[in-house]
């Protein structure tokens, strides 16, 4: 059985300084995160979760980057893809309590 690929849902920044990236993104985009911890900054960007994860253990900028498309099923989903051919990371996520506008 396919995979059921839903559209775009999350794109996630790898930042190197997390509170200046907290200036940043609120005048970019015009409002203030839903979510804000140490270990994750979320902001429900037109319908698409902007997020920002300072892991030291992943570089910022570009390469750093990571857009999620929705799933139903997780699981099978990883089962099917996680890479395309040349190496890139397809992300998959299932946000059962994040609402689009």
């Amino acid at each position: 059985m396919a995979t059921s690929i839903l559209g775009l849902r999350t794109v996630v920044y790898r930042v190197g300084d997390l509170t200046a990236a907290k200036r940043f993104y609120p005048g970019l985009l015009g409002l203030e995160p839903y979510l804000d911890e140490t270990f994750y900054v979320g902001y429900n960007a037109g319908g698409c979760e902007l997020g920002l994860d300072p892991d030291p253990s992943t570089p910022p900028g570009p390469g750093g980057t990571v857009a999620y498309r929705g799933v139903t099923d997780v699981d099978r989903a990883a089962a099917d893809a996680v890479a395309d051919p040349s190496g890139n990371l397809v992300g998959l996520i299932h946000e059962p309590h994040f609402k689009l506008d």
